[in-house]
C-alpha cells in the first residue's frame, strides 16, 4: 500500500522527530556526565596529592619532634602542617561536591535514557499498526478483487445459462 493513504503517517513523523531528540538530548547528557566524571577525576587526583603531601609533612613533623628541635621550628611546622590539612580538607570537599553533581548527572543520563526508550517504543508500535494496517488493506483489497471476479464469473454464467 501506498504510505500516503496511512492515516497516521503525520503521528509516525511527529513520534519520529521527538525520537530524534531524545536521542539528542541523550547523547548531550551523556556528554556532561563524561566531562563531570573527568573533572572528578582532576579533583580527586588533587585531593590524593594532597592527602599525600599532607601525610608526608606529619611523617616530617614527627621526626623533627622525635629529633629534638626547637619549639619554635616545630610552632612553625605546625603551622604549615595546618595549611596543608585546609588545603587536603578542601581538596575532599571540592571532591565529595564532585560526586554529588556526577550523581545528579548520572541521573539526567537515566532520565534521558528511560524517556529515549520510551519514545522508541512509540514509534515501533506505530510501525506495527502501520504493517499490520497495510496487510489489512491488502486484504480488503484482496477481497473487493475476489468479489469483482465472483460478478463476472455470475454474469458469465448467467449468460451461458440462458444461451
Amino acid at each position: 500500500m501506498n504510505d500516503k493513504n496511512y492515516p497516521l503517517i503525520e503521528v509516525i513523523r511527529i513520534k519520529k522527530r521527538r525520537l530524534d531528540e531524545a536521542e539528542k538530548v541523550l547523547r548531550d547528557k551523556k556528554l556532561i556526565l563524561e566531562k563531570e566524571l573527568e573533572k572528578l577525576n582532576t579533583l580527586q587526583k588533587q585531593f590524593d596529592e594532597a592527602k599525600k603531601v599532607f601525610d608526608n609533612y606529619l611523617f616530617k613533623l614527627r621526626e623533627a619532634m622525635d629529633a629534638g628541635e626547637p619549639s619554635q621550628k616545630i610552632d612553625q611546622h605546625k603551622l604549615h602542617l595546618k595549611e596543608l590539612k585546609e588545603r587536603y580538607l578542601l581538596a575532599q570537599k571540592n571532591v565529595e561536591n564532585q560526586k554529588k553533581v556526577v550523581k545528579t548527572a548520572e541521573e539526567a543520563v537515566e532520565v534521558a535514557r528511560a524517556d529515549y526508550q520510551l519514545k522508541e517504543k512509540e514509534v515501533e508500535k506505530l510501525h506495527i499498526h502501520k504493517s499490520e494496517w497495510n496487510q489489512a488493506m491488502k486484504l480488503e483489497e484482496q477481497r473487493g478483487e475476489d468479489i469483482k471476479m465472483d460478478d463476472i464469473s455470475n454474469a458469465t454464467y448467467s449468460r451461458k445459462k440462458k444461451e
